[in-house]
């Protein structure tokens, strides 16, 4: 790869904004991001006498108080975007202030302030992994094997001692399916990892709402036996969680030969069918016990989407296809629209007021899936370059991550952080091991669409990132990533077994695409073809 073109490239497309607001045109996103790569335009006031708008950017160590470089420049509206001087600041703080000014230079009033933290945009290239990406993946699915949380599936029933199978559905449904998968690399555990497998499922299944219920055959998504103070969830069921088992089910029929596991994943996706809202979407949290919607929000539907595609590769239902095309529509007229890509994490429940709690990763979902489907609708293509530019430029971290004074003691250093690392929200942020993962199953389908070398960069970028923070000697992956340093037990405490199957398999697709792009790796890569 040519990485003097692409880290030229780079540093060009951060000089261009991202969906650029105009008042009464096009929603203005970006009110509480904290970060940007790309040069950001903001909704200030304007003035009915003004003739001008001048732009001053002072940026500083905000952390020693320290003043830095000073740039300039006047537009016609006071919501130009910093493009004219973005290469002029440098990584860290800034200040922006904007003056109006009449046509003989004399000051209106001031439109707007806005500090922020500019982000450097990807350079290249990035060190080799510590270790084959799949032997990353290797390593990681023999963690989990062995931990003590999943081989207690031999007795039928969740680990007491592992608090996070407070969430069933997320963390028993992840458990199925990376022991589906383990059983297809190590013959000689095969037996015991489907036995694992199944014991989960039926547990699982066992557990989800009986006939005539109106949440039928749904799992459980909270486990209020477990839960200890989380009492806020009791009485809730979150839709965007209920269906996550539907694809490890699908993957242990497949691997059993067992038609009883398609069938609950069926069983699921027909009550998701009943209950799709006329607008194509679903509510994102109701009553558990009668189904009705406790909160305004409403689900960002591409995990219903995908759900509905698996589901159609097994058995082509209408139903499915029906609900599936009228959810892209809502996606297509929604957050693809307005650009509000909601944060919708239980641990974080979304606020009411919009753009404030936003993520990338369900955003990078919705650009994966645009790619993949733009014979089915034209035109796509550009708006998922778009979304991923937003996801990246919100969410990921090439160098140098923006300091965290007086946060969570878990996100306030930054030191320990490896670089470069995926962010989870605005509400969390910190990078995540499967937010990682997302951005590098988006580039990887951005390359695969475009033969953009910048892509596969990042991929491998990502990729390398994710070895260096897996603990050499046990091959943990830890959720938080980072937490390994320093600490070796940290990682087993934070641990979400969803987010570690995740990787895992993230990991292996990572492998299979650079041995299938070989030629263009140059080298870069010291795998083994």
């Amino acid at each position: 790869m040519n990485w003097k073109h692409i880290n030229a490239q780079a540093v060009a497309e951060s000089l261009r904004p991202i969906r650029p607001g105009i008042p009464g045109e096009t929603p203005f996103w970006n009110g509480y991001a904290k970060q940007f790569i790309h040069a950001p335009a903001f909704e200030f006031k304007k003035f009915d006498e003004a003739a001008s708008y001048h732009f001053e950017i002072n940026c500083w160590d905000k952390m020693n108080w320290r003043e830095g470089t000073a740039c300039d420049f006047t537009a016609a509206e006071p919501w130009a975007d910093l493009g004219p001087v973005w290469s002029q600041i440098p990584a860290g703080f800034a200040a922006l202030k904007v003056t109006a000014l009449d046509k003989d230079g004399n000051i209106v009033g001031i439109s707007g302030l806005r500090e922020f933290y500019k982000s450097v945009p990807f350079s290249g290239p990035p060190p080799p992994p510590a270790r084959d990406f799949r032997e990353c993946a290797g390593m990681a699915l023999d963690y989990f094997y062995q931990l003590p949380q999943v081989q207690y599936w031999e007795n039928k029933a969740p680990d007491p001692g592992y608090s996070v199978y407070r969430f069933p559905a997320k963390i028993i449904g992840a458990v199925i399916g990376a022991m589906v998968a383990y059983a297809s690399l190590k013959p000689d555990k095969k037996d015991r990892a489907l036995m694992l497998a199944i014991n989960a499922a039926d547990y699982l299944i066992a557990a989800g709402n009986p006939a005539g219920h109106p949440l039928q055959y749904l799992p459980p998504v909270y486990d209020f036996k477990r839960l200890g103070a989380e009492n806020k969830f009791f009485g809730k069921l979150m839709l965007t969680e209920a269906l996550l088992p539907i694809s490890s089910y699908i993957s242990l029929a497949r691997a059993t030969g067992l038609g009883k596991y398609r069938e609950a994943a069926q069983r699921i996706a027909d009550t998701y069918v009943r209950l799709q809202l006329p607008n194509g979407s679903w509510p994102l949290m109701v009553d558990s016990d009668t189904g009705s919607p406790v909160m305004d929000n409403t689900c960002l539907p591409i995990r219903m989407i995908n759900m509905f595609d698996v589901l159609l590769n097994e058995d082509d239902r209408e139903p499915y296809r029906r609900a599936r095309d009228r959810a892209v529509a809502w996606i297509i007229e929604h957050p693809v629209r307005d650009f509000h890509w909601e944060s919708q994490f239980e641990d974080i429940m979304p606020g009411s007021e919009k753009y404030k709690s936003m993520t990338g990763f369900y955003a990078a979902q919705v650009a994966l899936y645009l790619l993949d489907h733009g014979d089915d609708h034209p035109g796509c293509g550009d708006i998922a370059m778009e979304i991923i530019r937003y996801a990246e430029d919100q969410f990921v971290v090439w160098d140098k991550p923006m300091p965290r004074p007086g946060r969570h003691a878990l996100a306030a250093s930054t030191a320990s952080w490896p670089i470069p690392c995926v962010l989870e929200q605005y509400e969390w942020d910190y990078p995540i091991d499967s937010s990682a993962v997302n951005m590098i199953r988006l580039y990887m389908k951005a390359y695969e669409k475009t033969r953009q070398d910048i892509f596969l960069a990042k991929a491998l970028a990502l990729g390398s990132a994710v070895t260096a923070a897996q603990d050499s000697e046990t091959g943990c992956l830890p959720t938080l990533l980072g937490d390994m340093v320093g600490d070796k037990n940290i990682g087993q405490r934070t641990l979400w077994l969803n987010c570690l199957a995740f990787t895992a398999l993230g990991m292996m697709e990572l492998d299979a695409f650079c041995r299938q792009e070989w030629a263009q790796l140059k080298g870069w890569y010291h795998g083994r073809a």
